[in-house]
């Protein structure tokens, strides 16, 4: 499942591209909700942008929580913590 993207010697991007697909769903769908129009074609599993080609190749694979390993609770209180640098406070009970 750990496909590497490689650029010029240095992996930047270790998961299936699947998973960045499903991290883009998300996204996407938040933005959604908040009105911004989202672009049809990231909608695509496939789609890489204006810039890079299609992948040829796109294996489904079950979702997980947390998508990414390396999200857990000490990035999400770093996270938080981020913003509320910026002044931007989420209001909510399972925010920092």
């Amino acid at each position: 499942m750990g496909q590497e993207a490689c650029d010029g010697g240095l992996c930047v991007f270790t998961y299936s591209p699947y998973v960045l697909y499903q991290y883009h769903t998300l996204i996407m769908d938040e933005m959604e909700c908040r009105g911004y129009n989202v672009t049809p074609q990231w909608k695509e599993a496939s789609y890489r942008g204006k810039i890079c080609p299609p992948y040829t190749e796109v294996n489904e694979c079950a979702w997980t929580s947390p998508l990414y390993k390396e999200h857990d609770d000490a990035y999400y209180k770093e996270c938080i913590e981020n913003l509320a640098q910026k002044g931007i406070i989420l209001e909510g009970e399972n925010h920092v």
